[in-house]
């Protein structure tokens, strides 16, 4: 009876622990509650526009399957928002930027320089 005991308590502590270390995040997963705004460490301004650079090596930038980018454009204007009804509330739409949505598995191609 007490082999079998033990053997039990020591299965439920190594459970556990496991269990426990599993929760605990990895160093290369992303803690997106955990980002803090950054200045940019270095900026180049041209002709073209602005570009600003981080630091890689930067320990929030350490994620797999993150990407921000800049696409450049016409000069920046503003339509006045439509209204439009769906359903029962009204939905302003704003036509004043372009928001390029992506999903897990799409792939990207970037333009050389941006």
């Amino acid at each position: 009876k007490l082999l079998a005991l033990s053997l039990s308590l020591c299965f439920l502590l190594f459970g556990s622990c496991f269990a426990f270390r599993d929760q605990q995040p990895q160093q290369n997963e992303c803690q997106l509650e955990r980002l803090n705004a950054l200045e940019p460490d270095n900026r180049v301004e041209s002709e073209g526009g602005l570009i600003e650079t981080w630091n890689p090596t930067n320990r929030q930038f350490r994620c797999n399957g993150y990407f921000g980018m800049v696409f450049p454009g016409c000069p920046q204007t503003f339509e006045e928002p439509q209204e439009s009804e769906q359903g029962e509330g009204r939905r302003f739409r704003d036509s004043h930027q372009k928001v390029n949505r992506f999903r897990e598995g799409d792939v990207i191609a970037v333009p050389t320089g941006v």
